[in-house]
């Protein structure tokens, strides 16, 4: 994959999170603090309160502090990995924090939310992550689940908190991914042929009330022009009108 297809598809990734901070382009995440929310929501006890207060909002242009900024995310990314994923990053190309804070370079960004990835996708809300990412673009979605691929194949000595993703992803066989992302697809065109079916029933209740509605607009009039319940002539109407409506409603 080429340095801007992951940095830019990661970025759409991201951009799937509710974050405060800007997150659109490279530059607004170039401070990390776009990046350590999204750390925090997917590892709250890791990533809590006191740690995220130390990242800096709203530098404007000042590199340096951006560059504190990157380097507090990736010490405690770094941490999380060794810590509690149990797998060594040493191997995984190294983001150069000072070109993503000084130039907003897209290669070094990439790496970065690469391994934010990694957590994402190894956390306790895994799950919910991994579906968000089957129902992206299948271009963006084939980036991604390469960039997972690459972290993963990083160490293959991991802990039990990574089977559920390992269980469904490790055999490195692509067509899994091929597969669970054509269910997918065929869930949601089912959900919307329903969807379709529902609409198209509403619309036929709605015609039968308009119907209806109309029938009894019908019958006030008569009554108020002088036709009574009673009456004869009114009574064989009303037989030979609602006979006549049962019978077409039954044959349809």
């Amino acid at each position: 994959m080429s340095h801007h297809n992951l940095c830019s598809s990661l970025i759409a990734w991201v951009d799937t999170f509710k974050v405060k901070a800007r997150h659109a382009k490279v530059d607004d995440l170039a401070d990390g603090v776009a990046i350590a929310e999204i750390l925090q929501q997917c590892v709250p006890t890791e990533f809590d309160d006191e740690w995220l207060v130390r990242i800096k909002p709203d530098v404007g242009g000042n590199w340096r502090i951006k560059h504190s900024n990157l380097k507090k995310v990736m010490e405690r990314v770094t941490d999380y990995y060794n810590d509690v994923l149990n797998q060594s990053i040493k191997e995984f190309p190294k983001p150069d924090l000072g070109a993503i804070a000084e130039h907003g370079n897209e290669y070094h960004l990439g790496r970065l939310l690469q391994l934010v990835l990694g957590i994402a996708v190894n956390c306790d809300r895994k799950e919910e992550y991994i579906n968000t990412i089957m129902i992206m673009e299948e271009d963006v979605q084939q980036v991604i689940m390469g960039a997972i691929q690459e972290i993963m194949n990083m160490d293959e000595h991991r802990n039990d908190a990574t089977d559920g993703f390992v269980d469904i992803y490790d055999d490195q066989d692509p067509k899994v991914l091929e597969n669970e992302t054509r269910r997918l697809r065929e869930e949601k065109d089912l959900a919307l042929q329903k969807c379709h079916e529902l609409d198209m029933q509403v619309a036929a209740l709605q015609e039968e009330k308009n119907a209806v509605q109309n029938d009894n607009e019908s019958l006030l009039q008569r009554i108020e022009s002088g036709y009574h319940l009673d009456d004869p002539r009114y009574c064989t109407s009303y037989v030979t009108f609602t006979v006549e409506k049962f019978t077409n409603n039954w044959k349809k």
